[in-house]
């Protein structure tokens, strides 16, 4: 399993200028910091590593930030429960991490919201929620139900 956690990243040498005109001329002063579990396989941690330096869509992600921190290498403990819509993400030092549904002021149960987008990119259906995280390693960020 890999991730990143970001404050947003840095594209490989060369690249800025391809990068900018892909975003519109955009860029950042931000920062990103890979995260893979130090159980997965050299190839597999490879490749995650080749895909978030700049492969298929990160190419963007990563034009728009200044930095990338070195790559954590930690267990990743992560719960997800469709049915009941919660998750939660615990790297021991790096990052803990809730979603949940959102809970209804009046009755206090938790409420399904979605936005429908029939001819969507991205996605058709996304079902909204709450977060919270805390990261405190390398990128230090707080959110809270957001």
């Amino acid at each position: 399993m890999s991730g990143w956690m970001a404050s947003p990243s840095r594209c490989s040498s060369g690249g800025r200028e391809r990068s900018q005109q892909a975003t519109g001329g955009f860029s950042s002063s931000s920062t990103r910091a890979p995260l893979t579990s130090n159980e997965t396989g050299w190839a597999r941690s490879y490749a995650a590593r080749t895909l978030l330096a700049g492969a298929t869509h990160f190419f963007v992600y990563n034009s728009m930030a200044s930095e990338v921190l070195d790559t954590v290498y930690a267990p990743i403990d992560l719960e997800i429960d469709i049915e009941a819509r919660t998750a939660r993400l615990s790297v021991a030092g790096v990052v803990e991490s809730t979603g949940s549904p959102i809970i209804n002021p009046h009755s206090g149960e938790p409420s399904r919201s979605r936005i429908n987008l029939p001819n969507g990119f991205e996605y058709t259906v996304a079902e909204m929620g709450s977060g919270s995280s805390k990261i405190t390693a390398g990128i230090e960020l707080e959110l809270t139900d957001s």
